[in-house]
């Protein structure tokens, strides 16, 4: 996710993803409701896809840098550098780790509801309020 600059005619953010990052969605819809038909999941996860297509990450190098303890999310970390992101946003506790530096990243790491009440305190910043 990468900040912007705030202004009425520019989005406040952009949601970068990846192919690795958007598979992971009908895998955990399926763990979670499996009794869904397989057109429901699909149409989900199209609808993400077409919601966040100026966001898509299709080039990036793994390079070895990550610091975070489970090897299968230096994708998100590659992804991340690669689209010049400011935060990721993930509920993955193994995204960072011991011995991990967060100032090492050009990003910060919050999990979801972190976000949303950030995001909900500086709109009450930027109002004024």
């Amino acid at each position: 996710m990468r900040w912007s600059t705030l202004s009425s005619e520019a989005a406040l953010y952009t949601v970068y993803w990846t192919e690795d990052i958007l598979a992971g969605l009908p895998y955990q819809l399926r763990r979670g409701y499996p009794d869904w038909d397989g057109g429901k999941i699909t149409e989900i996860r199209n609808r993400t896809a077409d919601t966040f297509e100026g966001g898509r990450v299709d080039d990036f190098v793994i390079d070895g840098s990550f610091q975070g303890t489970d090897p299968n999310n230096q994708h998100v970390h590659a992804a991340a550098l690669a689209s010049r992101a400011d935060i990721i946003l993930t509920d993955d506790q193994r995204f960072v780790g011991p011995g991990c530096d967060p100032d090492q990243h050009p990003y910060e790491v919050y999990t979801p509801g972190a976000f949303f009440i950030l995001a909900d305190d500086s709109a009450w910043a930027l109002s004024g309020q």
